[in-house]
């Protein structure tokens, strides 16, 4: 929650691309970078430095491999890192994820 709680996201890419951002926000608030660690064992102020890096860097990318497919919740997983994708404004640009054969 911390891209959504300190407005780190694309205001642009999320105004015009997007719907239901407003049920994200809501839904990502019970993440917060304490409850993150309790289950992950990731300090939260680390929760904190890597999404706000991935947020202020541009262009970033994330890339998949086929073990998420794997897991129980790759499904989930994928959702989650296309929407980070898409709302830090790193989707089809450059040296973020591209969409389209250039």
């Amino acid at each position: 929650g911390v891209i959504i709680a300190e407005e780190l996201y694309d205001r642009d890419f999320v105004n015009n691309w997007t719907f239901g951002f407003d049920k994200l926000k809501e839904h990502v608030r019970k993440y917060s970078p304490e409850a993150v660690e309790r289950v992950t064992w990731v300090p939260a102020d680390k929760v904190r430095q890597f999404a706000r890096m991935y947020a202020l860097s541009k262009p970033a990318a994330i890339t998949q491999g086929v073990s998420l497919d794997h897991c129980i919740n790759g499904v989930q997983n994928s959702r989650a890192i296309s929407i980070l994708i898409a709302i830090t404004g790193n989707l089809d640009i450059p040296g973020g994820i591209s969409i389209t054969s250039r």
